[in-house]
């Protein structure tokens, strides 16, 4: 079930959660799957980069093994 209502969510949250269809669509993938979504938080300066960087994640590492996946 796809989110519908961008009130339960931070504006940048609404935003990597509206862009992981055409991240789908873009790799010829007919399902969503939490590797479109996880590619869309990657693509944004926000939360999800500043806590992959505090851990110690190699962010740009993380994008590209994301990438393939997809």
């Amino acid at each position: 079930m796809q989110p519908t209502n961008p009130d339960q969510f931070t504006e940048k949250a609404w935003e990597a959660i509206a862009r992981t269809p055409d991240i789908a669509k873009a790799a010829q993938q007919q399902q969503i799957e939490t590797e479109h979504l996880m590619k869309a938080l990657l693509e944004q300066e926000g939360l999800a980069i500043s806590i992959f960087a505090k851990c110690g994640i190699n962010v740009e590492r993380l994008r590209e093994r994301t990438k393939q996946f997809i």
